[in-house]
């Protein structure tokens, strides 16, 4: 269900009409071109230039909003999935919790390199950029906000990948699969490397070329065996693939444990299908932290998620390693589990200090993915694209689900409607509480009310108990002010 009409037409007009509201969005790259090729693509806003874009030997592939790639997964495995519906990715291009238009873009699928489906012969070293408006760059002051937005899924079920995206100064070059920066200086957030971490999503940067995040994963070197040793890793990764999972710097999560230092990106949705999304929001604090330093903090979505600033600042309390204000340095011993020896290790909390001012490219680079609605903003609103999420009919408490949780709010909105406009701001107490939809929230929304949360025990909710119904029914016979809509 949607919002009312008036609650779109007022956001509409908000959008057009109040300035200062929209000039928070800075950059906005909907992928708007036609189906094919990326490079020489370009014109959205805030951006200089075209993109120039590279997957091994071919380049990226712009595709249309609305439809799937044709992509087959599980391809190259045994070549029995030839034209079978439920092998495909199902990404498309549209999303139901973050605001979207034109198409995406990312790897080619086979059909758009006149292959058959089920074969593919790319690796999907992936690396693309376009030129920020100087207008852009010219925000990133210190003691300012910026905030970066994207939607990403896996394009394929191997050599896959999560873009690593990156504001920075200098453009990577093919094949570096988030290990290298050519030299220069970048912050964002994304996966990899090194290459057990292609999949995840955690906040890094580079500086003079050289990738970083959070200190205290595994310090694995050819001198240590399997794992390493978890907690020695001084956030520096030198490395995306050496020859063994012993020689891959800088793993970070501690395997067979809670992730405390990144999040997965989204691979099959709930009805096990490939290609499920993820909303990736970044938030970078210019010369914030303690000592001056910039603060870089991420958080990925899930396609079920609300996208809120209050379910960002959820998230990083929950995993507090996911923004640099929490990283930390150390200085001890760690125990190495296959020599049983301690080791030494000191380093510091490998927190940015970069020259935003230099930062005139956007990069992206990883393995094999799709990515779309590219957003660089000075609000959370705006770097989501001012999505208004969708209400949901009897759901007073606007929590997402209708349950005898919205009791006490729809007596409210019987009763006070003022109170409720006071006590749930921005919510139409039309689109909730009209539940007989006769442009009136009176006593008529009682028993419908009451069906509703009865029908089924709606979304896993307890059906009320006689006390409550009986609680409605005294609502019925007060004096009450309705509620109508504006003409």
């Amino acid at each position: 269900m949607i919002r009312s009409t008036s609650a779109l037409l007022t956001v509409a007009c908000a959008a057009l009409f109040m300035a200062p509201a929209s000039a928070q969005l800075l950059m906005y790259e909907p992928f708007d071109y036609a189906d094919g090729p990326l490079s020489f693509n370009g014109g959205a806003l805030g951006t200089a230039g075209a993109w120039t874009a590279t997957d091994g030997s071919i380049d990226w592939w712009n595709h249309p909003g609305g439809s799937t790639t044709g992509q087959v997964w599980d391809v190259g495995l045994d070549g029995i999935n030839d034209g079978v519906d439920d092998r495909r990715n199902i990404f498309d291009g549209t999303y139901t919790n973050v605001a979207y238009s034109g198409g995406f873009a990312g790897a080619a699928a086979p059909g758009d390199r006149g292959l058959d489906e089920w074969l593919d012969q790319g690796t999907g070293n992936a690396d693309a950029n376009i030129g920020l408006d100087p207008s852009v760059t010219a925000t990133f002051q210190s003691g300012t906000t910026t905030w970066m937005s994207w939607v990403t899924a896996r394009a394929w079920d191997r050599n896959e990948g999560t873009p690593q995206v990156m504001l920075a100064n200098t453009a990577s070059s093919g094949g570096s699969r988030g290990a290298s920066l050519n030299g220069g200086d970048g912050i964002g957030a994304g996966g990899g490397p090194s290459r057990f971490n292609l999949q995840d999503i955690y906040p890094q940067y580079f500086e003079f070329g050289v990738n970083n995040s959070v200190p205290g994963g595994y310090q694995n070197d050819a001198n240590v065996a399997n794992m390493g040793i978890f907690g020695g890793h001084n956030g520096e990764q030198i490395g995306f693939y050496a020859g063994g999972r012993q020689t891959a710097t800088g793993e970070l999560d501690e395997v067979g444990q809670p992730r405390t230092q990144t999040m997965p990106s989204a691979r099959l949705d709930a009805n096990g299908d490939f290609g499920d999304y993820n909303v990736v929001v970044v938030k970078i604090e210019w010369d914030a932290d303690t000592n001056g330093e910039d603060i870089v903090s991420a958080v990925a979505f899930t396609s079920t998620d609300a996208v809120t600033e209050a379910a960002f600042d959820a998230y990083i309390a929950a995993t507090p390693l996911l923004s640099s204000k929490n990283w930390q340095g150390f200085s001890g011993m760690l125990l190495d589990p296959i020599t049983q020896q301690m080791v030494q290790f000191d380093y510091d909390a490998n927190k940015p200090n970069l020259d935003q001012s230099t930062f005139n490219i956007l990069n992206v680079q990883s393995l094999k993915f799709y990515i779309d609605e590219i957003r660089i903003a000075q609000d959370f609103s705006s770097v989501i694209g001012n999505f208004v999420p969708p209400f949901l009919l009897g759901d007073t408490n606007d929590d997402g689900t209708v349950d005898t949780l919205d009791i006490d709010p729809f007596v409210l909105l019987l009763t006070d409607p003022a109170g409720y406009a006071a006590a749930f701001p921005g919510v139409d107490p039309l689109a909730v509480g009209d539940i007989n939809m006769d442009t009136v929230v009176d006593t008529l929304d009682i028993d419908p009310f009451v069906a509703l949360l009865t029908a089924g025990s709606l979304n896993g909710g307890a059906v009320p108990e006689p006390g409550s119904i009986i609680m409605l029914g005294l609502a019925g016979v007060a004096g009450l002010t309705l509620v109508r809509r504006r003409k």
